[in-house]
């Protein structure tokens, strides 16, 4: 969806806000896999992870929203980092056993 050819600006976003709601039903467990890895405050992982989808009118749409900033750019770094994220979570989860 969003390395299609003919990917826009929106297919990018619902790309985005999919990765995200994957790691929604799993938010406890990560912190828990990402605290147990790095030993730094779980709610700090979180925070870094959803703050970007909900602050960066990628889930919402309201006033509060950061709309000022190279999508073309972003969009790309948070698809990688929420893959990136994806990918951390059931690498850490296969090691942890």
């Amino acid at each position: 969806m969003f390395y299609r050819f003919n990917a826009n600006e929106e297919s990018k976003k619902k790309a985005i806000n999919i990765l995200s709601d994957i790691l929604e039903p799993l938010r406890e467990e990560l912190k828990d896999l990402l605290n147990n890895e790095y030993e730094v405050n779980k709610n700090s992982h979180d925070k870094l992870i959803f703050e970007v989808v909900n602050q960066f009118i990628i889930r919402h749409n309201n006033q509060k929203q950061r709309t000022e900033y190279s999508r073309e750019i972003w969009y790309d770094w948070m698809m990688q980092y929420y893959t990136s994220v994806i990918t951390t979570y059931y690498r850490l989860k296969e090691k942890m056993g």
